[in-house]
């Protein structure tokens, strides 16, 4: 399914750590990564969560957090990512020019940006001259990376540009266990980057960016699995890492294999009232589970930010998810609107979104290496 821009509807072909108090850290008004005062981001937070429960359609804020796709090319074919036997998708890079009109839109408005979404983002040749432009204007930013092209160089050229967070898409706890997921991957050529990278930001003294190491639970992971990968864990930490974090996979909205989980509760989906997910090419989709672009809000090569984020098709989206009407959607396969919730937020990610925007990945790390 296609939404226009009438607003009509067509057919076309984180073991996170536990975060238990952070109130000794959410108190002044220093700043935070990529420039943004921490009271600012606590408003803009407080905002969408009003806006959100009150079901509000128009919003009278600007997305938040977006995904923005520095390229859709990958060197692996992970079992679990529609990237393994995507066949249709048009490959590119995002034109720098487009880059700057997206962060000059959101500059002063947003709090965070992803420069990556279905690809590698280090295929792009200008990452670093990405991650300094959204910095310029204020937004802290956002790598995650298979790390597999993260050798010395390109390490260095990333350290230099002072991303905020940097994270490293690594399932398994030895070669035969990432080998098994991560098709086309070498497990110590890949470590290697990461330990390379973390050992050149610790020469360096540098406070950033923060790194977590992110690892997907497979299904039929036993509890021989989950002892072996918390030990591996522990050594990551050991080396500088800041954060190990196991996740349960999802299923891409359908586009991904495995069967959909659904919890007996329904969510009615936090992206559309916070981030903005868009495509190398200006495309902009209403979420990143959105993989073959099926539900176009609009074209930033035409439009601007603030008049797609209100738009006819966003709002009958919204709309629609308030009534539980998926009939036809994507989002009708998707297991993230089937999720376990706390106060009619997602307690999935709760600890890690809040304690990024209440304390700061700087004193995240303090706190979490007490």
């Amino acid at each position: 399914m296609r939404i226009d821009h009438s607003g009509r509807e067509t057919f076309s072909g984180d073991p996170g750590v536990e975060i238990n108090n952070l109130s000794p850290y959410i108190t002044g008004t220093f700043v935070m990564g990529g420039g943004v005062n921490r009271i600012e981001k606590i408003k803009r937070l407080a905002s969408v969560f009003w806006h959100y429960k009150t079901r509000s359609t128009v919003l009278p804020y600007m997305p938040i957090r977006l995904w923005v796709e520095t390229t859709n090319r990958c060197n692996l074919a992970c079992t679990m990512c529609p990237n393994a036997f995507d066949s249709v998708s048009v490959r590119g890079l995002m034109d720098l020019g487009l880059f700057e009109s997206i962060v000059d839109q959101i500059e002063g408005r947003a709090n965070d940006i992803n420069l990556s979404h279905r690809g590698e983002p280090l295929f792009h040749p200008g990452l670093a001259d990405m991650v300094r432009m959204a910095s310029r204007r204020r937004l802290a930013t956002r790598i995650h990376t298979n790390a597999t092209m993260l050798d010395r160089e390109r390490g260095e050229q990333l350290l230099d540009a002072r991303p905020d967070l940097v994270s490293f898409s690594f399932d398994g706890y030895d070669k035969e266990t990432y080998e098994r997921v991560r098709i086309g991957g070498i497990f110590e050529e890949t470590l290697e980057n990461i330990r390379v990278f973390l050992e050149v930001k610790r020469r360096k003294g540098l406070s950033k960016p923060y790194t977590i190491m992110q690892i997907i639970e497979p299904r039929d992971a036993d509890e021989s699995y989950r002892r072996n990968l918390s030990l591996f864990g522990q050594r990551m930490r050991s080396e500088g890492l800041d954060k190990f974090y196991v996740k349960k996979p999802h299923n891409w909205a359908g586009n991904a294999p495995g069967t959909t989980h659904h919890t007996p509760g329904y969510l009615v989906c936090t992206f559309l009232y916070y981030s903005m997910t868009i495509l190398w090419n200006g495309l902009v989709c209403p979420c990143p589970q959105d993989w073959y672009g099926s539900m176009i809000l609009g074209d930033l090569n035409e439009d601007r930010i603030e008049d797609v984020w209100n738009g006819a098709p966003i709002r009958g989206l919204r709309r629609r998810a308030i009534d539980r009407d998926l009939d036809d959607l994507l989002c009708s396969n998707c297991d993230r609107v089937f999720r376990n919730t706390f106060w009619g937020v997602p307690t999935e990610n709760i600890k890690a979104f809040f304690g990024e925007t209440l304390a700061g990945y700087d004193n995240l790390r303090r706190f979490i290496r007490k």
